[in-house]
């Protein structure tokens, strides 16, 4: 049996979806925004709708994927979601497990719609029969204000919990260690270091980090991630800290 492709699915979507009244465009984002698809890439798959449709669009998608393809597994977002939008995860049982398709339902009036391009790449606009799928304005300001915000938190958040992970390696107790050394050593880190190299994507933590940081720097950071024992951890939590000052004080 052929196997499941994802072009097959994004075109069974788009068929079914751009005659639809209430449905206004379809785009596909993720590494396919930024020309980065491989063999493991997913489908983050986004279709606006007129604001009253959501339920109804996401019913009707349902429908359609379980008649033309076998899930094997679905999970849907609980509402509201952090983004404010319906989003809904489904796995195919004749594609690669790694072939998910992340499906999001935007009201037509939402300000969020993922098209900022330095952000989020370059959408593959499949149709939009509204012209609700275009970027929107920069506003500066708000940009500015969240990386500020951002900065401070970052940098709060480091001065008051990462040395919560030498006083668990005190106690023996490395498990909590490595927990508060990646959440608040390595995360805050991260931050700055995006703020420098890559200030649009600010908040993405570890995401796409490969593509949006130096290779040097990634070659220094690398490393900070593995620790073979207690004592590893504590070196590498000093020289982690070290290189967050120095970005701090820049």
């Amino acid at each position: 049996m052929p196997r499941l492709e994802r072009d097959e699915i994004i075109s069974t979507l788009v068929a079914a979806l751009e005659p639809e009244k209430q449905v206004c465009a379809a785009y596909e984002g993720g590494s396919a925004a930024f020309g980065r698809l491989d063999e493991y890439s997913d489908i983050d798959f986004q279709v606006i709708v007129e604001d009253q449709a959501v339920d109804q669009t996401a019913a009707r998608i349902d429908e359609l994927l379980k008649a033309a393809f076998k899930i094997s597994y679905r999970y849907e977002i609980p509402r509201p979601a952090w983004h404010g939008h319906y989003q809904v995860f489904y796995r195919f049982a004749e594609a690669s497990p790694l072939l998910l398709l992340d499906l999001c339902l935007i009201q037509r009036s939402s300000p969020n719609k993922f098209l900022e391009p330095e952000i989020h790449g370059q959408a593959r606009v499949y149709f939009d029969k509204c012209g609700a799928a275009l970027p929107p304005a920069p506003d500066p300001a708000a940009f500015q204000a969240g990386l500020t915000a951002r900065r401070a938190q970052a940098l709060a958040m480091a001065e008051l919990f990462a040395p919560f992970a030498v006083k668990e390696l005190r106690r023996c107790q490395p498990i909590e260690a490595v927990a508060f050394y990646q959440g608040f050593v390595l995360g805050p880190l991260i931050d700055l270091l995006r703020m420098r190299y890559d200030p649009q994507r600010y908040n993405f933590r570890t995401r796409h980090i490969y593509h949006d940081l130096p290779a040097d720097v990634i070659a220094r950071l690398e490393p900070l991630y593995f620790a073979g024992s207690p004592q590893e951890l504590e070196e590498k939590y000093h020289l982690a800290r070290a290189w967050l000052r120095e970005l701090a004080e820049e």
